[in-house]
């Protein structure tokens, strides 16, 4: 599972099929339930495929109402998900994200 877009890098540089991948998921669940997630940038799916090097990552934080929507444990234990599955489904929710298919 993974999602692909065009891309502009923080350097310029563009990127029209890029490939992301989730690497890395961190949870706490304290006061202030909230997951990290760590997404990876690859030039393309054969990029990924090839075991080329990434092209950047990006990380980001779910937690309040959103992570209680995509994350509580009944979401999760209901058998029909998981949490992989949930990070793609709440970033494809995100506006940056918003025009990524999944792959």
């Amino acid at each position: 599972m993974a999602m692909q877009k065009n891309l502009v890098l923080e350097s310029g540089i563009s990127l029209l099929t890029a490939y992301l991948r989730i690497t890395n998921m961190v949870f706490a669940y304290t006061e202030s339930n909230n997951v990290n997630i760590r997404l990876v940038i690859y030039k393309d799916q054969s990029a990924r495929q090839l075991l080329k090097p990434i092209a950047g990552y990006f990380i980001h934080n779910c937690s309040g109402s959103d992570f209680d929507t995509y994350f509580a444990s009944d979401v999760i234990t209901d058998g029909s998900t998981n949490h992989v599955k949930q990070g793609y489904i709440w970033l494809a929710s995100l506006t940056d994200y918003e025009d990524a298919i999944e792959v």
